[in-house]
Formats: structure tokens, C-alpha cells, sequence
């Protein structure tokens, strides 16, 4: 299937994903590439949540909202432009994005990806991503994308290891791949998306795209357009 026909399956996202296009005020593009609103579990998002986030009245135990609550009497300094962001897309939902209410084996699987002792019913998976398992909000966004064939929009290596290694097909698309797409469909300027994931993404927002004990990283390029792995 081609990006375009997983983009009009239903999608959900995970945090990280999410928040790389949010915090950067590119909501817009997630908009026009995903058929319809953005599905969300509880964990990176539950909509009874938003208005005491918003308020600052306790911190919050959904994922995406947790930057909005102060600390030490301020918001941290690189999210404080972000802020704006994520309180309208989060008052967004019903039109930019809809709340999943998890059934009862969805549940279960998702605390089951949550335990380490998951990746002992994988094969071919390197060790390093065997520590432990995974976030509540990668759980969820995998548990549902895995039970009902939805595509996952995701960057976490180990949450697609875990998939790969329980021998799961469950269409994932990453973040370089969607402003890839963006491009291509003439939403932005390739010089744009430069611009959104190598400055503001990875370098404000800190993503991670470093490896090879950071001699590498990701950069978006342009000519063609992708993304690459060179000197960091």
C-alpha cells in the first residue's frame, strides 16, 4: 500500500509523533495528510484532562499535555512557545482529533507491551531495546493500531521492534515520512521542512535522531527529498 492509502485508513499517533508537529505549529499539515480527525488513547490524551491542564490547577497524566504544567512556578523556557499549540489542538477534539476508549483486550494488550517481559516472546530483536517496555502512550497507540488494523503513526524504535519482532504487520509511518509527503503533495516548501524538523524538532524540541553514540544524525534534505543519516 502506498503512503496515501494508509493515510486514509484511520490513524492514531503516539506522543512523540505528535507532539513533533504540534509544538512546532504544524498541526495543519497532520490535518491535510490524515483522512479525517487524529485518533488518541487516554495516555497521550484524554479530553477530561484538558481543562485542568489548561487551568494549571495538577499535573496531568496524559503524555502531550504534560508541557503545559509549570514547574517551579514557570513552564519550562522551550515550550513556552509551544504552549498556544497544544491548548488549541487539544480543544480540537471532535474536529482535529477524537478520544479511543480502549475495550477490554485492548487493555490488556497494552499492559502487555508495557512489561519487559513482552520482548520474551520476540524473535530478532538486538538487545538494547529489551530494557524494558514500552511508555503508556506507545502501549495504547500499538495495542489499538495491532487489534484493529489501523495505521500508527509512530517514531519509537522499540515500540516498532516490539511489533516486528511479535511478527505483527501493523502499518507504521514516521515523522521524516510525513513531511516527506507533505512535500510531495505541495503542502510546504521542501525548504520548509528542513526548516520544521531539523531546527525545530530535533534541535529545539531535542527529538531524537542521533546514533552511532551521536557521530550520526537525521537530517532532512532536499534534492531529492528525504531523509538522511550523516555527521552529526
Amino acid at each position: 500500500m502506498t503512503i496515501d492509502d494508509l493515510l486514509k485508513m484511520n490513524c492514531v499517533a503516539d506522543t512523540s509523533l505528535l507532539s513533533n508537529f504540534v509544538f512546532t505549529g504544524s498541526t495543519h499539515l497532520l490535518q491535510k495528510l490524515v483522512n479525517g480527525p487524529l485518533h488518541l488513547p487516554p495516555a497521550i490524551l484524554d479530553p477530561e484532562e484538558v481543562p485542568v491542564a489548561i487551568n494549571k490547577m495538577a499535573p496531568p497524566h496524559s503524555e502531550f499535555l504534560k508541557p503545559l504544567y509549570e514547574r517551579h512556578g514557570e513552564i519550562e523556557d522551550r515550550y513556552k512557545a509551544a504552549a498556544p499549540f497544544i491548548t488549541s489542538f487539544s480543544l480540537g477534539i471532535g474536529s482535529i482529533w477524537n478520544p479511543i476508549e480502549l475495550n477490554v483486550e485492548e487493555l490488556e494488550l497494552a499492559r502487555k507491551y508495557s512489561r519487559r517481559e513482552v520482548w520474551q516472546e520476540t524473535q530478532g530483536v538486538d538487545t538494547r531495546f529489551k530494557k524494558r517496555g514500552l511508555g503508556a502512550g506507545e502501549a495504547e497507540a500499538c495495542s489499538i493500531a495491532a487489534k484493529r488494523g489501523w495505521t500508527l503513526l509512530i517514531d519509537d524504535q522499540p515500540a516498532l521492534e516490539l511489533l516486528k519482532g511479535l511478527g505483527l504487520n501493523v502499518p507504521c509511518i514516521r515523522t521524516c515520512t510525513l513531511l516527506k509527503q507533505a512535500v510531495d503533495k505541495g503542502h510546504l516548501q521542501c525548504e520548509e521542512a528542513m526548516e520544521i524538523f531539523n531546527t525545530q524538532i530535533v534541535d529545539k524540541f531535542g527529538f531524537h535522531a542521533t546514533r552511532m553514540k551521536g557521530a550520526e544524525r537525521l537530517w532532512f534534505r532536499c534534492n531529492p527529498t528525504n531523509c538522511i543519516w550523516a555527521a552529526a
